[in-house]
């Protein structure tokens, strides 16, 4: 049976020097036996497990993810109709990730409606007792290059969910912006705009804080990064505008899977975002 599945890849950043590297924390789960143990409750309907995880060559870790489904079953279709389902156990539904300690960078299958970057992150954060780490997309080297070696022009960025703008720093102005226009006036959805208009030169460049600061949040389940384009003063690629959403690494294969096996499935997986890191040198 082929799928397209798609992968994308994160900088994971430790939030302080003394927290247990990424590899520590995903291995003290991993030990944890047996592996209904190291289920964590997420949200509502929301359970979530570490599965696998096995060291994949030289400074590399992978496994699998799996969020348990135990409500909303789905009928089994028989000769005459469909049914209840004949077992009695709940079903996972699975990811697979890998990551490189020495680039620190992650990649991991994109599928949200399964388990989403940010949920990843949230579920170490349950064993841990606290959140250690933050993933960050990769965008293409082309568009993060000429958007950190050039100067801003113009930004427009859109998000639901403005109102939890509010815990990114302080010292930026945008956020706080946003936030409170959320909360005056009761708008889920804000956009705003910065721009030079028909003048010289280009933004701040504290502009560049605030939009990777966005960076960290487009994975957060709450808030959704609808839209964040800009428009450098590189015009040599696509008249300057970057789009940062469209810009974010990813890439995207036909896989070939087994119809029941999931041992099988999960290492046709393995192998194609290995080979798909080894080709980003991670």
């Amino acid at each position: 049976m082929e799928k397209k599945t798609s992968f994308r890849f994160f900088n994971v950043d430790r939030l302080a020097a003394n927290h247990p590297t990424f590899v520590e924390s995903i291995r003290r789960i991993s030990d944890i036996e047996p592996a209904s143990r190291r289920e964590r409750k997420l949200a509502q309907d929301y359970d979530v497990r570490l599965e696998v995880m096995e060291d994949d060559g030289q400074h590399c870790i992978c496994g699998e993810l799996t969020r348990i489904q135990r409500i909303n079953m789905p009928s089994e279709v028989i000769e005459n109709g469909i049914s209840a389902l004949t077992t009695i156990n709940p079903l996972g539904h699975s990811i697979v990730f890998r990551y490189n300690s020495e680039r620190g960078i992650l990649g991991i299958q994109n599928n949200s409606r399964i388990i989403s970057p940010s949920r990843f992150g949230q579920y170490i954060s349950e064993h841990n007792g606290a959140e250690f780490y933050k993933f960050v997309p990769i965008l293409t080297r082309d568009a993060w290059e000429r958007f950190l070696n050039g100067g801003v022009r113009r930004l427009c960025v859109s998000v639901a969910g403005a109102e939890n703008l509010a815990n990114l720093p302080q010292e930026e102005a945008a956020s706080i912006a946003i936030s409170r226009l959320s909360e005056a006036y009761d708008a889920p959805r804000i956009t705003i705009e910065m721009s030079m208009g028909h003048g010289k030169g280009g933004l701040a460049d504290d502009i560049k804080g605030f939009v990777r600061s966005m960076m960290n949040k487009i994975e957060e389940d709450d808030l959704h990064v609808e839209s964040m384009q800009a428009i450098s003063d590189d015009k040599s690629i696509n008249e300057g505008k970057i789009d940062f959403l469209d810009d974010v690494l990813s890439q995207t294969r036909i896989i070939d899977y087994h119809e029941r096996d999931p041992e099988i499935n999960y290492n046709i997986r393995k192998i194609v975002l290995r080979e798909l890191m080894r080709d980003m040198n991670a």
